[in-house]
């Protein structure tokens, strides 16, 4: 919802619709307020139509009853009230002063039960009449005081008796009210003739004196119905988007549903129909400031439908048991990436390039299932809602980010054929700038949500923190979460396909004994390679599409436990454990022989081999061995590079698509 203008109209508009805005009769928009542009205005007549309803608690002790007549006494004393708050701004008025006592069945058990067990003023006569008082109403007319501005006279009046002080004690309760402003004239005949409800009416007359010029109370069809939509910028509504119902056929307590495209909102407590008048024309009247309140109070009262449906009592076993699944694992998998960080930054050795990349990846991985957990329990207010938003998707697309690059890291060792030596500073210098381009497609993607948002809502919505702490609407998941994570996952498939091929062709060149042994390390490394090409996410896509409530738990489980195979793959192995043994001053557990060690055996095995052929020459067997010799030393130096990348290898986001 907003304000724009259009020509010198100004108008409030909402989800493509806009309506003028309007200010009183007599009155201009100035300054975002209605405003009475002639201060010689004054001395209007006003017609007052406001109830009264009772409040009542009960006192510790009990005062004296006045008289054999309670609801006459706190008839007379509101009266008596009223007109002194009236006095100071009004010259002469006609009002009726009236009290609605509503009899019922159980109202009279109760006051028998009441009359058995009780003594003194607990069996007052007219007790029940008082617990049956409902209702105190003021109707009539009013001639504002010509010394008073218009605006002042308006604003006091309705202050004065809507925020009233108005209380008195009987017995052994405490009377205040609630004031409700009548939306519409009340048809007080037909309720003071009903059965079971008694009306007690007086009469408050003060014309003007007999040489005045004209009888004010001659021309009330004119009068102004005074109410707090005189001071406010209005939004008008015809019958055709709105309904009035009743809700209490002994008052004018009503209910009234206002539809505005496919938002529905309801006015029934007695300050929201403060807000609101229905003219003679039945055109609905509404304060432009309540009703964005009303529209604002919607969206939080949405996302706490939106909790409590999915994450809270209302859901079924089923989805119950998949949300404390999801939080189990994630928790877990929070702990397992701080360990791994905590081991990153303990020691200086495993801060290699690659090492530092992993530590980017599982602070993002980290930060983000804290974000999402954090975002999926609060319902409110809406700023606080919308910064979670921007941060859970910020964190998430970051996350996004470091799983490419990590993997185009793994791509380029696998795939380049010489390395190039940096120096401690250039390196330094060139991670710096990877952090700050990390930093960029998420902020773009933010800035252009953002952007798109404001501009088709006319400056209402950011996109973000409506209906949940997140992104308001499922295309704009779909555009900005789920597309990004598709490009990266099929960029992360390519490039993960390409290394799994260049390791193949490396493999050619060796040995079959030794490609037996390196096989099952290479199949370390594809399933760490996997890992970060979004493969779970796959899965998370099928149980979604089939509705299978299996799949999503098995989705659940990888998603959401992504951490843990982080900590497993890279920090649950000999060099870390021996790491630690050493910080604590234990002996280091045996390494099995090096690399270099099994590669000098091989190369061994494969001279002796040659040796004994008569079928080549003594020069063919030399370049042969050689070749495989430097065959066998390229296949090293492209593994350890590989090893060093791996380390680098992480996951997909684990829940940002699912919130």
């Amino acid at each position: 919802m907003s304000s724009t203008e259009c020509g010198h109209v100004i108008h409030f508009c909402l989800q493509g619709r806009c309506l003028p805005l309007q200010c009183t009769p007599g009155k201009e928009l100035v300054n975002s307020s209605c405003s009475t542009p002639l201060k010689l205005i004054r001395g209007l007549g006003y017609s007052i139509n406001m109830w009264f309803y009772v409040n009542r608690s009960r006192l510790e002790t009990s005062n004296d009853a006045g008289s054999n007549d309670l609801v006459e006494d706190i008839h007379s004393n509101f009266l008596n009230q009223v007109m002194q708050i009236l006095h100071r701004s009004i010259d002469v008025y006609d009002l009726t002063i009236g009290a609605v006592v509503v009899d019922s069945p159980q109202d009279r058990s109760t006051h028998t039960l009441n009359t058995i067990s009780s003594s003194g003023n607990q069996s007052h006569p007219d007790r029940r009449r008082l617990e049956s008082l409902s209702a105190l109403w003021v109707h009539g007319y009013l001639g504002a005081n010509d010394t008073i501005p218009r605006d002042e006279f308006e604003a006091g009046v309705l202050d004065d008796l809507v925020n009233n002080n108005i209380s008195m004690k009987c017995l052994d309760y405490a009377f205040t009210f609630s004031v409700q402003i009548s939306v519409r004239d009340f048809d007080m005949v037909n309720l003071c003739l009903q059965s079971n409800v008694e009306c007690i009416v007086k009469r408050k007359l003060k014309e003007q004196p007999v040489d005045s010029i004209s009888n004010l109370f001659e021309e009330t069809s004119s009068f102004l119905t005074l109410g707090k939509v005189l001071n406010c910028q209005t939004v008008s509504f015809n019958t055709d988007f709105y309904k009035v119902t009743k809700t209490f056929i002994t008052s004018a307590m009503i209910e009234i549903s206002l539809q505005l495209g496919q938002t529905e909102l309801r006015f029934t407590r007695v300050n929201e129909l403060n807000e609101i008048s229905i003219d003679e024309n039945d055109i609905l009247k509404v304060c432009k400031d309540f009703l964005n309140y009303k529209l604002e109070s919607l969206d939080e009262e949405m996302r706490r439908e939106f909790y409590s449906k999915y994450f809270r009592a209302e859901a079924d076993d089923i989805t119950e048991v998949q949300y404390y699944t999801t939080l189990v694992c994630v928790g877990v998998s929070m702990l397992c990436l701080l360990l791994a960080i905590i081991t990153y930054f303990r020691f200086n050795v495993l801060r290699t390039v690659a090492g530092m990349n992993n530590i980017f990846l599982c602070g993002s991985l980290l930060l983000a299932q804290a974000s999402l957990l954090t975002s999926v329990h609060v319902s409110g207010p809406q700023t606080l809602c919308t910064v979670l938003g921007f941060a859970t998707h910020f964190l998430w697309l970051w996350m996004f980010t470091w799983s490419f690059i990590c993997c185009w890291r793994v791509f380029k060792v696998f795939t380049t054929n010489t390395r190039q030596e940096k120096t401690a500073r250039s390196q330094r210098a060139s991670f710096v700038r990877t952090v700050l381009v990390s930093v960029l497609p998420p902020a773009g993607i933010i800035c252009t949500v953002v952007t798109v948002s404001l501009a088709t809502s006319d400056g209402d919505r950011t996109g973000y923190g409506r209906k949940s702490c997140y992104l308001d609407s499922g295309l704009l998941i779909g555009l900005s979460t789920a597309l990004p994570l598709a490009l990266v996952t099929v960029s992360n498939i390519a490039f993960f396909s390409l290394a799994v091929m260049k390791i193949n062709n490396v493999k050619k060149l060796q040995s079959s004994d030794f490609q037996k042994k390196e096989d099952r390390k290479n199949l370390s490394i594809y399933v760490k390679l996997s890992t970060m090409t979004g493969v779970f996410w796959l899965l998370q896509l099928l149980a979604e599409a089939t509705d299978l409530d299996v799949l999503r738990f098995v989705a659940i489980l990888l998603n959401g436990l992504q951490g843990v195979f982080i900590f497993v793959s890279y920090i649950c192995n000999k060099r870390v454990l021996n790491l630690y043994l050493c910080s604590l001053g234990i002996q280091p557990v045996a390494m099995t022989p090096s690399k270099s060690q099994r590669r000098t055996k091989q190369s061994n095995e494969i001279r002796t081999t040659e040796s004994n052929s008569k079928k080549t020459s003594e020069s063919e067997v030399m370049a042969s061995s050689s070749r495989k010799i430097g065959n066998e030393i390229s296949v090293k130096n492209t593994k350890e590079d590989a090893t060093g990348a791996v380390s680098s290898v992480s996951s997909n986001s684990t829940g940002a698509a699912t919130s």
